[in-house]
């Protein structure tokens, strides 16, 4: 059953954090113009820290790694005009994102997401909404009666998983000497599952929150991204702590 969990809530884990933290931007010209520049050979340099969960104290680093993002193409995908990056960790690559705009929206492509429960679709994902208060990232899940086999143990699984994204207030950040204003976008995905064992005769409710924020500047993208961890405590196997993930824009350059 500890494997199930675990896999369940890395997979929403990975879902976030591809939605959330490969997006840096920044100014050239009218900063309201665009909420990300599309100039080829543009790129953004980011400190990537891994943290554990709190519980109840601030969260300690576990891993810092340096990250590019640089602008390889602009091309039509998935049936929007759309501006391709490419990410690079420590130097190697490993993944590229595809990202669409107009005046008030900012998107990117998601892949979707598989899993044991339940899937989430492919498509353009709403990262940031300067006309909008809040929104779905995705539409609300319901699992009813879902029979699931991992390692060779069954269970029956019912619940909901939901996400919401809301646009709060703006602060001042500073990126590689200047300041900006930034707007800052929350998206939670809560899931409410119970899943019973059919070799164990009770119920394992399964409750938590995953809570990502970036903060988006017009012109310059996303400067900051964060992923909280947290703590799930499970029935009969204890609290198992998951990391948190923060990003933040070091320095850019903008091809005119």
């Amino acid at each position: 059953m500890k494997n199930i969990i675990f896999l369940f809530a890395l997979s929403l884990i990975a879902l976030s954090s591809c939605s959330e933290t490969k997006t840096p931007t920044d100014p050239g010209g009218d900063t309201n113009s665009v909420l990300l520049p599309s100039t080829v050979g543009s790129y953004w340099i980011n400190s990537n820290v891994e943290t554990t969960p709190p519980p109840n104290v601030a969260p300690v680093e576990t891993t810092r790694k340096t990250d590019s993002v640089v602008i390889v193409g602009n091309e039509m995908y998935q049936g929007r005009q759309a501006t391709k990056q490419m990410t690079f960790v420590d130097g190697m690559p490993i993944d590229s994102a595809y990202y669409n705009q107009n005046a008030n929206e900012l998107f990117s492509y998601s892949g979707g997401i598989e899993s044991p429960f339940f899937s989430l679709p492919r498509g353009w994902l709403k990262l940031a909404d300067y006309n909008a208060t809040s929104w779905k990232p995705f539409p609300d899940t319901t699992i009813t009666n879902s029979t699931i086999n991992f390692d060779g143990i069954e269970a029956v699984v019912n619940g909901t998983v939901k996400s919401n994204t809301v646009k709060g207030g703006t602060s001042t950040v500073t990126v590689a000497s200047k300041t900006y204003t930034a707007t800052e976008f929350t998206t939670t995905f809560s899931v409410d599952i119970v899943a019973t064992p059919t070799t164990i005769p009770f119920p394992i409710p399964l409750k938590f929150n995953i809570v990502s924020r970036i903060k988006h500047v017009k012109g310059l993208g996303v400067v900051s991204s964060v992923t909280d961890g947290f703590v799930l405590s499970i029935p009969g196997l204890g609290d198992q702590p998951n990391n948190g993930n923060q990003s933040d824009l070091v320095r850019f350059k903008i091809n005119p």
